[in-house]
C-alpha cells in the first residue's frame, strides 16, 4: 500500500501517530502493537478482510489470530451483542451521510469512532470504542483501506447507550451523534415522508410529487422540511445520502 510508506522515526508519541496514521508502515505498526491493551487492523474495505491484523487479538478477546484474520469483518460483525446491531448500524449510516459530504481528498484528515459490545471467546461481553481513520482512496474517490484500532471501555461506560464522533482538526469539524436519536430520527419519519423521500431520490421534483401522490405543493413541502430537520441534513445531497445509509430506499 503506497500510502502507508514512512519511516516510523517521524512519530515519537502516539499524537503525532494518530494526526498521520496513514504515513505509518505496517512493521512500525506491528511492533507498536505487540504488547499494546489496543487492537488494531487495516482493513480493505471492499472485501471486508484484514490487510493486517496486531496479534494481541488473542490476549485481548480470547480468539486466536488466524480465526479472526481469516474471519474478517463479517466474523467480527457476527460477535455484536444482539441489542447493539441495529443501534450500531444506525450510527454507521449517519458516519456515512458524514462522509459523505467530504472532498475524497479530505476524508483522510478525519477520524470516526463509535462503541459497542463485542462478545469475547469465553462468552462474555467487553464495550469496546472502535476508531477509525482512512488510510487510502482509489481513483473514483471511494475508501479502499481504513485503520481501526478497539480499546475496552468497559470499565468506563458499562451501560450507557452508544455513540459515535466525526473529527477533524484540520477542517474544523467535531460532530457527536447518539444511536438512540438516531432511531428515533427513523421511527418519526412517517410512511408518507418515505414515500416522499423515496421519490426525492429518484430525482422527481416537488411539483412532480405533488401530481404523482394527488397532494398539494405546499404539502410535499412541508414534508421536504420535515424530511430535513428529523435527519439533521442540510442539503438534498445529504437527504439521500442519509435515505441510502438507512436503506430507507
Amino acid at each position: 500500500m503506497k500510502t502507508v510508506a514512512h519511516s516510523f522515526a517521524r512519530f515519537p508519541d502516539m499524537t503525532r501517530f494518530w494526526q498521520q496514521p496513514q504515513a505509518v508502515p505496517l512493521s512500525a505498526l506491528r511492533l507498536l502493537l505487540k504488547d499494546s491493551p489496543c487492537l488494531a487492523w487495516v482493513l480493505q474495505v471492499e472485501t471486508g478482510t484484514f490487510a493486517f491484523l496486531s496479534r494481541n487479538v488473542e490476549s485481548i478477546l480470547g480468539y486466536s489470530h488466524e480465526q479472526f484474520r481469516e474471519g474478517g469483518a463479517s466474523f467480527a460483525w457476527q460477535l455484536v451483542h444482539p441489542q447493539d446491531v441495529q443501534p450500531l448500524l444506525a450510527l454507521k449510516a449517519r458516519i456515512a451521510t458524514v462522509l459523505g459530504t467530504v472532498p475524497s481528498h479530505q476524508q483522510a484528515a478525519y477520524r470516526f469512532q463509535y462503541d459497542y459490545r463485542l462478545r469475547k471467546a469465553d462468552g462474555t461481553y467487553v464495550r469496546l470504542l472502535e476508531q477509525n481513520s482512512v488510510l487510502a482512496i482509489n481513483g473514483d474517490g471511494n475508501i479502499t483501506h481504513q485503520l481501526g484500532v478497539c480499546t475496552d471501555i468497559t470499565h468506563w461506560k458499562p451501560k450507557k447507550s452508544l455513540t459515535a464522533t466525526v473529527r477533524s482538526h484540520e477542517h474544523g469539524c467535531h460532530k457527536v451523534f447518539s444511536a438512540q436519536d438516531e432511531m428515533d430520527a427513523l421511527e418519526k419519519l412517517s410512511r408518507r415522508e418515505k414515500e416522499i423521500l423515496t421519490l426525492i431520490a429518484e430525482g422527481y421534483s416537488s411539483k412532480q410529487i405533488a401530481d404523482r401522490l394527488s397532494i398539494s405543493f405546499h404539502t410535499v413541502s412541508k414534508h421536504r422540511q420535515h424530511l430535513f430537520e428529523k435527519t439533521q441534513s442540510r442539503t438534498m445531497g445529504e437527504l439521500v445520502r442519509y435515505a441510502v445509509a438507512h436503506e430507507i430506499i
